[in-house]
């Protein structure tokens, strides 16, 4: 991601707060080098590992494109432990 893309995208959630809305999960992004983040300005990384991105709406899990979550048994597992806005 360039440096325009990152205003870009500050910009957007920069609205979307002033609008109290609900923000889609950021994409994971590539990262050659752990070590060129400067942690003390804030920045959080984690390892992507496969599976499913969701998010918890009113006490229902959606997907990050909010489409409910089809599979029951996962929708089961986290409806009832997620609290919302996780």
């Amino acid at each position: 991601m360039d440096a325009y893309q990152l205003i870009k995208l500050n910009e957007y959630h920069e609205r979307q707060k002033e609008r109290r809305q609900i923000t889609k999960p950021m994409l994971a992004a590539t990262l050659k080098d752990v070590n060129q983040l400067d942690y003390s300005k804030g920045y959080l990384a984690t390892q992507k590992l496969d599976g499913i991105r969701a998010l918890m709406i009113d006490g229902k899990l959606v997907s990050r494109t909010f489409k409910s979550i089809r599979n029951n048994h996962i929708r089961t597992m986290l409806e009832d432990v997620l609290p919302d806005g996780a």
